[in-house]
């Protein structure tokens, strides 16, 4: 497992395979007020494996979920696509639509 503190010092665990290349497990919250996966109908692979399909070739740097005003849980994720442009690509984590799909 790997532990990674978000912005607003909530803490998160992640499993990661033994190549560190995926995710195999998570995030499950373990501090401060990051919400439960288990809040969300997609989990962590699901979302990620969302956001490459949105931004083929593209490089997850950051992934989290949030709850946004009103109490919308949305996967949001920091992607280098393969023209090296950052991009900024949300996902209901409900649905699994895609809400924005950003440059930043």
């Amino acid at each position: 497992m790997v532990q990674l503190t978000g912005a607003d010092g909530g803490a998160i665990e992640v499993g990661v395979s033994p190549d560190g290349d995926r995710v195999i497990a998570g995030p499950t919250a373990t501090g401060g007020q990051t919400p439960a996966a288990g809040e969300a109908n997609l989990d962590y692979t699901a979302a990620a494996g969302i956001v490459l399909t949105e931004v083929p070739g593209g490089r997850i740097t950051d992934l989290k979920l949030v709850v946004e005003k009103g109490g919308t849980y949305v996967w949001e994720a920091d992607v280098v696509d393969a023209s090296e442009t950052r991009r900024a690509v949300d996902v209901d984590a409900v649905t699994g639509r895609i809400l924005q799909n950003t440059p930043r």
